[in-house]
């Protein structure tokens, strides 16, 4: 059931991203960016035979986001890419995952001052392209692992200040926050991960 519902959920990232590719023809108007930065995260993961010896520590990974269009004033959308990794340590023994996320997002931006000052609350949806896990000397995959797998809602607030060069190009330099949930994985494993970004922008 577990794999059936993570294939459903692939199926309708594709329809999202399919979705968002069509309505950038029909937007209300164009708001083109590019957004890159770093993510510094950390997994809380729960599982109900697991014990307090197991340590976890964030890591650093890279994201970027690509505005493709405005749905609405102040309201645009587009596509998205996420390194959510950390490292762990059980006793002697060390851990390490590494993953890609990709998918969509919706991002509503309110000014705040001047229109410099921006105010961005969001909602990404993702998931799992590709991931890793090193341990005991081995390298694993977690294309299979529900806790990573599936589909993921990763509600998102930050700020952002903008300085503009000319009527077509603004550099900004932001932070955001976000936590993101797991929907679809119904095992006894729980992983969140909680997100700390720093990014430039690049508006066109």
């Amino acid at each position: 059931m577990v794999k059936s519902l993570q294939q459903n959920s692939l199926k309708m990232i594709k329809k999202v991203l399919l979705s968002l590719v069509i309505l950038s023809c029909y937007a209300y108007g164009q708001e083109t960016y590019f957004e890159v930065g770093v993510n510094n995260t950390s997994y809380n993961y729960t599982f109900e035979s697991s014990t307090n010896d197991f340590e976890l520590d964030s890591s650093p990974g890279i994201f970027l986001r690509v505005g493709i269009g405005e749905l609405l004033p102040n309201l645009d959308y587009g596509f998205s890419y996420h390194q959510f990794n950390s490292i762990g340590k059980l006793y002697e023994d060390t851990f390490e995952w590494n993953t890609n996320y990709v998918g969509g997002f919706l991002q509503f931006d309110y000014p705040l001052i001047n229109n410099k000052l921006i105010l961005t609350p969001a909602t990404e949806i993702l998931t799992l392209f590709s991931g890793k896990q090193f341990s005991f000397g081995e390298i694993y995959t977690l294309g299979e692992e529900p806790e990573f797998t599936g589909l993921w809602i990763s509600p998102r607030l930050g700020i952002i200040y903008k300085v503009d060069f000319s009527n077509y190009i603004s550099i900004g330099v932001g932070y955001n926050f976000s936590i993101s949930i797991n929907a679809t994985n119904s095992t006894d494993e729980s992983l969140i991960f909680n997100t700390h970004q720093l990014s430039i922008k690049f508006d066109l």
